[in-house]
């Protein structure tokens, strides 16, 4: 059985970017980088609990993607109407996929 096979969902992933608004604020604003990417998500069992700008975030996921993919931390994936936040981005020890972590946020 190969790895793809076992990537049963498809996700977005977008990319923030920042520009300078009329009055000289930075606006941050999301483009999509790639869609119809395949992927896996599971949560992880050891959870961590972030406290970034007075929001806490409890949930953490593991998303599976093919090594392939570009994606980043920063970055961010929508699947299924949610959104989440990359966080970590490693290359298992084989060498054949990449495990993300990624924590959700609003949108």
């Amino acid at each position: 059985m190969s790895f793809t096979s076992l990537l049963k969902d498809t996700c977005t992933i977008q990319q923030k970017a920042e520009t300078q608004g009329s009055t000289g604020s930075v606006v941050f604003s999301w483009s999509t980088k790639a869609s119809g990417v395949l992927t896996r998500k599971r949560r992880n069992n050891q959870p961590k609990i972030y406290d970034t700008l007075s929001k806490t975030y409890v949930d953490d996921y593991i998303f599976y993607f093919l090594p392939t993919v570009a994606i980043a931390i920063e970055d961010r994936i929508l699947i299924d109407g949610e959104y989440y936040e990359v966080v970590s981005v490693a290359t298992d020890s084989e060498g054949h996929h990449l495990e993300v972590k990624a924590k959700i946020t609003q949108k």
